[in-house]
């Protein structure tokens, strides 16, 4: 495995696109493979995930994480796009403070959104957000997700702050414009930053100003050390040459790190006695099916 295999954690700043903010650490590790996990909208800013080489495998694994976020809603006014870059389309007038804190208990838990227009999922094979610019009526489709918690920061009307920890897949958009409905209002988000993606924080990262150096890249090892789902193993020589060629692996042949115990299905790392990453999969009936090697 080469030495620019791992991950940055990056803080995007407020106006570029996701892909755009790659473009810093693409020149920093050329020739290497990048990808983010988890896009931020161009005029939200805060913690980006950026993989590079073969952790760029292990995309749908981070994206799949919680996330946290600090946002500010404005009331009494609604955009198209739910977002500050968008044209003003309702007006209504601002709810008082003890409508909107009775409103919160209907954003905790598992509850039901309606994406908004302006969002990348496919409707009919197009992205949404290209039929709503094409002045098109679609019918949204629905998803399930979890707002674990939602904590008022402040409320200087007529701007509602808040912290959200939501499950992936949440739109906070949406938050916001079903909190407008809830209080017979409108709102959208005037300011949002991510500040967490499962158990990494934007205060880990690097700015996002900058190119990052060679030196901001976490290894496979410690970027996986802090996810709690996946278990890590270490293999002997001889396994390691097995694990090399995605040969048959027992689970008899890994000794696993301290607490580590993984059911079958779990997301396995395994290591060599340097820290190096072999491979990563899951065992199913005590054998290793691999989802990648590193060669």
């Amino acid at each position: 495995m080469s030495s620019a295999d791992g991950a940055i954690l990056l803080d995007k700043a407020r106006g570029i696109s996701s892909h755009n903010a790659l473009g810093a650490v693409k020149r920093t590790f050329r020739g290497a493979k990048v990808g983010h996990s988890g896009t931020l909208d161009p005029f939200a800013s805060g913690l980006l995930i950026v993989l590079v080489g073969k952790l760029t495998k292990l995309s749908g694994w981070i994206t799949g994480l919680d996330k946290t976020y600090e946002a500010d809603f404005y009331f009494g006014t609604e955009t198209d796009t739910l977002d500050p870059e968008g044209e003003v389309i309702a007006s209504a007038a601002i709810p008082s403070f003890d409508e909107i804190e009775r409103s919160l208990g209907g954003f905790r838990g598992t509850i039901q959104q309606t994406v908004p227009a302006y969002s990348a999922v496919h409707v009919d094979g197009e992205r949404a957000y290209r039929r709503a610019r094409a002045g098109e009526q679609v019918s949204l489709p629905e998803r399930t997700v979890h707002i674990r918690d939602i904590t008022i920061l402040d409320w200087a009307p007529p701007k509602l702050s808040v912290r959200i920890q939501a499950s992936s897949g949440t739109y906070i958009r949406a938050i916001a414009r079903d909190m407008g409905k809830k209080c017979n209002s409108v709102a959208y988000v005037a300011m949002l930053r991510r500040t967490a993606v499962g158990p990494f924080s934007v205060e880990q990262a690097v700015s996002g100003d900058g190119p990052p150096g060679i030196h901001d890249l976490l290894s496979a090892y410690d970027f996986l050390s802090q996810l709690p789902s996946f278990s890590r193993a270490i293999a002997g020589p001889d396994t390691a040459k097995v694990i090399r060629n995605g040969g048959v692996l027992p689970r008899t042949s890994l000794r696993f790190e301290e607490g580590f115990d993984p059911a079958d299905g779990e997301p396995v790392a395994l290591f060599d006695g340097e820290r190096r990453l072999l491979a990563v999969g899951s065992f199913e009936s005590g054998r290793f099916r691999y989802r990648f090697v590193c060669g």
